[in-house]
């Protein structure tokens, strides 16, 4: 199967999938979806087919900044997520992949750093979710490996202030609606992935956005 994308631009989702026999050449999805990135003006979701998603991709990134992440669905010993509050939304603990870290030690060292926990172990393959934003006026592509991670460390929490982080908390599954309402669409994704592969199964109208 080959592979496909999923790019969130605000609260919309850009669904890219390959099609040999797609009638959109290479080089007009390529516009498309750079136009999108730098306007961030969608209102729904849309689906794009492309004749080569690998040689599509790699032109994208040619013409908007591509930066990689990593970060975790972290679940204590009461079964509970890990989530932090920061800039008026609810978040998963992620960030910025350093120079000679893999994603693995780069998404283990962020949740340490932001929310204070240690003794992580993880305990899935990477999820990977692509969300848009401007920095400094640069439109950036942002690529997010997630782990699900376990952990029995059950000292209080330390939110990383610097970071602009206001809470970091153990929240119950499922995660309240009002909670998700107040998260970002990629976010919603990333817990309603792993909380499908887990053993608790937050329901539809909980992780509806």
């Amino acid at each position: 199967m080959h592979q496909k994308y999923k790019i969130f631009i605000t609260d919309f989702c850009v669904y890219v999938k390959e099609n040999r026999n797609s009638s959109t050449s290479t080089e007009d999805a390529v516009s498309k979806a750079v136009e999108l990135i730098e306007s961030q003006k969608i209102g729904e979701d849309m689906t794009m087919e492309v004749d080569n998603i690998d040689t599509w991709f790699k032109a994208v990134t040619e013409r908007v900044k591509l930066v990689k992440a990593g970060g975790g669905f972290v679940l204590n010993n009461e079964h509970q997520l890990l989530m932090i509050y920061r800039r008026g939304f609810w978040d998963l603990p992620k960030g910025k992949v350093e120079a000679g870290e893999s994603i693995e030690e780069t998404s283990v060292r962020e949740v340490e750093e932001e929310c204070g926990v240690r003794d992580l172990r993880i305990t899935s393959k990477g999820y990977l979710t692509y969300h848009t934003y401007f920095e400094k006026g640069t439109p950036v592509l942002k690529e997010s490996t997630w782990f699900s991670m376990v952990t029995g460390d059950d000292r209080p929490l330390i939110p990383q202030t610097e970071e602009d982080i206001e809470q970091a908390v153990w929240v119950d599954l499922p995660v309240k609606a009002s909670m998700l309402h107040k998260a970002y669409s990629s976010i919603r994704d990333v817990v309603d992935h792993f909380s499908e592969s887990s053993a608790t199964l937050p329901s539809e109208s909980t992780l509806g956005g």
